[in-house]
């Protein structure tokens, strides 16, 4: 029996433990996500008039090549951070709360 993690992209995952440590910050040009990890980047996501949400991670200028509905997983965070709640986002959210260290679904 597969979990409902394991249906999940990799930029799924990697979104959903951005936004439950409440690493998207709103201003008045967009939003910053900063990455997980020891040395955490900052990324920009924000919405060009002509050409639609962007990031500026590497990931996202590679892949919107090839795909123009690629999404990273900082614009997936901020979606998941200001949009409708999540189940698994409140979830890793009260773990992270409770001082539980495993977000995995």
């Amino acid at each position: 029996m597969m979990n409902a993690a394991t249906n999940r992209s990799r930029e799924e995952q990697r979104a959903l433990g951005i936004a439950a440590e409440g690493r998207v910050q709103r201003d008045d040009d967009g939003f910053t996500v900063y990455a997980t990890g020891i040395a955490p980047e900052a990324f920009r996501v924000w919405d060009d008039p002509h050409v639609g949400v962007r990031c500026t991670c590497e990931r996202f200028d590679a892949a919107i090549v090839r795909d123009e509905a690629y999404r990273c997983e900082h614009m997936l965070a901020v979606t998941l951070a200001f949009g409708p709640p999540d189940e698994f986002v409140e979830r890793a959210c009260a773990m992270r709360a409770s001082g539980s260290e495993r977000l995995a679904g």
